[in-house]
């Protein structure tokens, strides 16, 4: 969940006269319309639907997942975000079991895998699916903590699971069948490895020169470009401002902004932490917002976003367009009623 962070209180200072304690004391959590948390968000349904790949796998329905590959490929098939929804099929269809992350759980996944992959030999969908699920294998070895903290079985296992990975999605190379996500996942497997960057590089070029829309792409670049990988401090900004340079107008601030969005995370506030441009993301999520009107978590994310920038007049549209409604991979309901309260006195 995205939670409006200690830090940005400050913000609520600025806008308020008195001390701190004078204006929390003053702060009512029940002002305005109740924040009503919504349980069936944009991420929940995107992963419901993610299991249904799975029941979908768990019952070799092997004709019906290619099938379904195939249309979202060719249709360039988008959740009311804008987002690819090929990118969910792999990611939420076959990165993780459906349940708990125990070996027995993940041998059943990657065995049912396997088996699609064996029956359907010339399925580049069955391959990336199988090399998306080794992917995560790798990671549930290593854990999600820094490097001095992986012992050293858990970085054995993470390399070799890699490899298998590795070896999986190269082999879907030279089938007639092409799917982004192949490029997608390799790419995230060159992170685990750490190829060198003109390898990286090139691997990354060609993907976006075979499809240039597919937002992965973009995303996992500007990841990698973080210091705490292989970047150095400002080349994240400067990338997403070469990429969106070269994409022009609009859309390339729409990049921009979901860039921006996608590192949010790794980011106290980004926008006091970075070079990261408040001005183009903002134009970038007006675009967004009139591409796809109806996505409360597009709206949210630019509200919240407009926190961090301490632009209440921005933050105060967009929680008129949210009203109630808190979604809760954005916010926590506390802090949703504090910003909003920042906003809109």
């Amino acid at each position: 969940m995205r939670r409006f962070p200690a830090c940005a209180y400050l913000i609520l200072l600025v806008a308020c006269s008195g001390s701190s304690e004078d204006y929390f004391r003053d702060l009512d959590p029940e002002s305005g319309p109740p924040a009503e948390l919504v349980v069936r968000n944009e991420t929940r349904q995107r992963k419901e639907w993610g299991r249904q790949m799975k029941a979908l796998l768990h019952a070799g329905q092997y004709d019906s997942l290619d099938a379904i590959a195939r249309e979202l490929r060719q249709h360039r098939t988008r959740w009311p975000n804008g987002n690819w929804k090929l990118r969910t099929f792999y990611g939420f269809g076959f990165e993780e079991p459906a349940v708990a992350s125990s070996e027995s759980q993940w041998k059943t996944l990657l065995d049912e895998l396997r088996g699609w992959s064996k029956a359907r030999p010339n399925s580049a969908t069955a391959r990336v699916a199988l090399g998306t699920a080794l992917l995560g294998y790798a990671w549930h070895a290593r854990g999600s903590g820094w490097a001095r903290e992986v012992s050293d079985d858990g970085y054995r296992l993470f390399h070799r699971r890699l490899g298998e990975a590795d070896s999986v999605l190269r082999t879907s190379r030279h089938l007639a069948e092409r799917c982004p996500g192949m490029e997608a996942t390799l790419l995230r497997v060159a992170l685990g490895q750490g190829w060198k960057r003109p390898v990286y590089d090139s691997l990354f070029n060609a993907a976006i020169q075979a499809e240039p829309t597919y937002d992965a792409y973009y995303e996992l670049k500007a990841y990698r470009l973080l210091p705490r990988w292989f970047g150095r401090p400002g080349e994240w900004e400067r990338y997403a401002d070469q990429v969106a340079n070269h994409i022009g107008g609009p859309e390339g601030d729409a990049v921009y902004a979901r860039l921006v969005w996608y590192l949010t995370e790794f980011h106290r506030n980004i926008f006091k932490e970075t070079d990261a441009s408040w001005e183009r993301t903002s134009r970038g999520y007006r675009h967004l917002l009139r591409r796809y009107p109806h996505s409360l978590e597009l709206q949210s994310q630019y509200g919240l976003l407009a926190v961090y920038a301490e632009s209440p007049a921005q933050a105060r549209l967009m929680f008129e367009r949210i009203g109630s409604r808190v979604d809760p991979e954005i916010w926590s309901r506390d802090y949703f009623v504090s910003a909003r309260e920042w906003a809109t006195q």
